[in-house]
């Protein structure tokens, strides 16, 4: 029977924004179990192919947009996601209106689909209220834009699935699935492994170089670095200054961390699902010869 389609909250969490609550403790978010199913059909020479993929969003259902998560409970007049609309692109489907098929390509979990990263300083809001102060700071961490384009999805909103040789893995031999996925568990390991130092100037170069260390199997860590040091140096050079800043930086290293270690995880399963089937038809064509 062929395998049911779900959708999990493994992929809730890629659209879900921090809660505000989160946010003021800089507690750490738990990351889900990755599970998911997809369907498969036997095609007419006995050989398993994904079946189709046509689900509706089920955060807009199909409207494409929704209530901005970045400052729906907020006052945020030039709000990095929506511009102070209220209203953005659903994170869910990119504005797309259907839900992307995990095989092929995921919401980026580097930016939840917003297609931006919001200051660590200000939060998207280009300013930032101080204690004692009646009125707002200008942020100069962002230079009061807010935040930052997500540069691992290049603002697209999502992810394509990891390539062996730009090939798609449908199209990839059995035994380089088998050694992507090798190469893919020890730049998984790597990241699990990575501890921070109480010197956050020290993780930050530590953390910096195994992105770059890892890049080279791993190619999208390579513009996740990128963006981290942009969000990094900014919050450094404004929020050093004041009361909580060695909690909300650590708090920064963790949200990459994490979420480096989410997108490794679901490609890491794509390939053994995709391995799975590989073996299948493979077993099915030794037979028939």
């Amino acid at each position: 029977m062929p395998l049911r389609r779900i959708l999990t909250p493994l992929f809730a969490l890629a659209i879900l924004v921090v809660a505000a609550s989160a946010i003021a403790t800089q507690a750490r978010e738990k990351i889900p179990d990755h599970t998911f199913e997809r369907e498969i059909v036997v095609d007419e020479d006995g050989l398993q192919q994904w079946g189709p993929w046509d689900i509706v969003c089920p955060t807009c259902k199909a409207v494409k947009e929704i209530d901005c998560p970045l400052c729906a409970d907020r006052d945020v007049p030039n709000c990095i996601e929506c511009g102070g609309d209220k209203r953005a692109v659903c994170r869910t489907c990119a504005g797309q209106g259907r839900y992307p098929d995990p095989m092929v390509e995921i919401v980026c979990p580097y930016c939840r689909g917003a297609a931006v990263y919001p200051c660590a300083q200000c939060w998207g809001k280009g300013s930032f209220g101080v204690t004692g102060n009646a009125r707002d700071e200008k942020c100069r961490a962002c230079d009061q834009k807010g935040g930052y384009e997500c540069e691992p999805c290049d603002g697209t909103r999502r992810l394509q699935t990891v390539k062996f040789k730009k090939k798609p893995l449908a199209e990839a031999d059995l035994d380089d699935l088998r050694e992507l996925r090798e190469d893919l568990k020890e730049v998984l390991a790597n990241l699990e492994g990575f501890e921070h130092d109480e010197n956050h100037r020290k993780t930050d170069k530590a953390f910096q170089s195994l992105l770059k260390k890892n890049a080279k199997a791993f190619p999208v860590l390579k513009p996740v670095g990128s963006m981290f040091s942009k969000v990094y140096k900014g919050f450094v050079k404004v929020g050093v200054q004041y009361e909580g800043f060695e909690g909300k930086v650590t708090h920064q290293f963790y949200i990459f961390q994490d979420r480096a270690v989410w997108h490794l995880r679901h490609q890491i399963l794509v390939l053994d699902k995709e391995i799975a089937r590989a073996e299948f038809n493979e077993a099915v064509l030794a037979e028939s010869k």
